[in-house]
């Protein structure tokens, strides 16, 4: 089973998403469950430890307040998992390109302008993270 965590420092946007994934998990069957959903960077770094196993990350872009943007988040999640998936979850369309000076290897980038286009994009996600599994 893959752990699922979500790391969105908007509240309402960060239940929504919840919601969402856990109805997905269930309707499509994906063998995740979600593990973490929470604002604070450091406490996803926590829960991951230090041997974590390969995971699927909803990470938001800009955390506001935090000591780290999901940029940098992501930078520290793949020195523990270096096989995750990184799915950014974001209001800037034009930040997409940074994922690439990070060296991140995101799977997505999803713009949170359009609930459906969003909803759309997060299962089009999965099911990739789903189709790369059963390959290996």
């Amino acid at each position: 089973m893959l752990p699922v965590y979500i790391c969105e420092d908007n509240p309402e946007i960060r239940k929504s998403l919840e919601e969402y994934l856990k109805k997905q998990i269930i309707i499509k069957g994906y063998d995740m469950e979600i593990v973490f959903s929470g604002g604070h960077p450091e406490t996803i770094l926590q829960k991951l430890g230090d041997a974590p196993q390969r995971g699927v990350y909803f990470l938001d872009v800009e955390l506001k307040g935090e000591s780290m943007d999901g940029f940098m988040l992501g930078t520290e999640i793949r020195k523990r998992d270096a096989r995750g998936f990184l799915i950014y979850v974001t209001a800037f369309r034009d930040l997409a390109f940074e994922t690439f000076r990070y060296h991140l290897e995101a799977l997505d980038y999803i713009v949170k302008d359009d609930q459906e286009r969003m909803r759309r994009e997060i299962i089009r996600s999965l099911d990739a993270v789903t189709g790369r599994m059963e390959k290996e």
